[in-house]
């Protein structure tokens, strides 16, 4: 049955939705990217799959994500990497007060959602699946960077705007080397064809990984995995991997 719940993040509150097949189930929490929601077509298409394995499942949108009543206290427009690793925590936290089995807790972090699942390095986090997930920034062009200056935020595609701040807290954190630090099997997944974040991040984010880990390139697949035949073959290997590990 899904379940819509909330719960607080430094007094907003985030909004999410709970599957729990059966008392005591290994629970995956999902980290959905920069301009995600939990209510993504791909989060709609995973979620089903992971409850018919047995698999509880808690997704939820950070802060300042989400539409209509779905939508989380907070704007958009304040996110850092620091305020999304608090609504982690918020989230990881959440699931001790469920009835799932809280030794038994797993996360796919999506894009920038797996860099946070990666820089937040939860002990309680048994297992870890990130997707198409960068390890640095893109560098700004020069262009780029006359236009932030001048209007005091960065404009995305989507027309969402960043402040400063979310850059400048970037910079605080080392993806790669929190990978190292991660003491959990973790399976890297990335698209080949992946237009928005560079596969080297894939890469990279499985050199510093600790064993056991595993690196999937998807053939052609983009950085959503929009085709449905390379969603259901990331599907099945982030099932795969949660039934050996979790």
């Amino acid at each position: 049955m899904d379940k819509q719940v909330i719960f607080y993040s430094e007094g907003q509150i985030i909004r999410a939705n709970l599957n729990i097949p059966y008392p005591g189930a290994p629970c995956i929490v999902i980290s959905h990217g920069l301009e995600g929601s939990k209510d993504g077509e791909k989060w709609l298409e995973f979620v089903p799959k992971l409850v018919s394995r047995g698999f509880a499942c808690l997704r939820f949108n950070y802060r300042g994500c989400g539409n209509g009543k779905e939508k989380s206290d907070g704007d958009f427009i304040d996110t850092t990497l620091t305020r999304r690793i608090q609504d982690y925590n918020s989230a990881i936290d959440f699931t001790q007060t469920c009835s799932i089995n809280t030794n038994r807790i797993g996360v796919i972090g999506s894009s920038f959602g797996g860099s946070v699942a990666i820089t937040a390095r939860d002990r309680r986090v048994k297992v870890m699946v990130t997707l198409s997930t960068p390890c640095r920034l893109k560098n700004p062009s020069d262009k780029e960077l006359k236009l932030y200056k001048n209007k005091g935020f960065h404009e995305l595609p989507s027309g969402k705007k960043l402040l400063p701040a979310f850059f400048q807290d970037f910079l605080k954190y080392d993806v790669c080397k929190a990978t190292g630090e991660l003491r959990c099997p973790l399976l890297v997944i990335h698209g080949e064809s992946d237009k928005i974040i560079a596969i080297d991040s894939a890469y990279d984010i499985y050199q510093h990984g600790n064993q056991p880990k595993r690196l999937e390139i998807i053939r052609g697949a983009s950085h959503g995995f929009d085709n449905p035949i390379h969603l259901k073959e990331v599907i099945n290997m982030t099932l795969d991997w949660f039934r050996q590990y979790l």
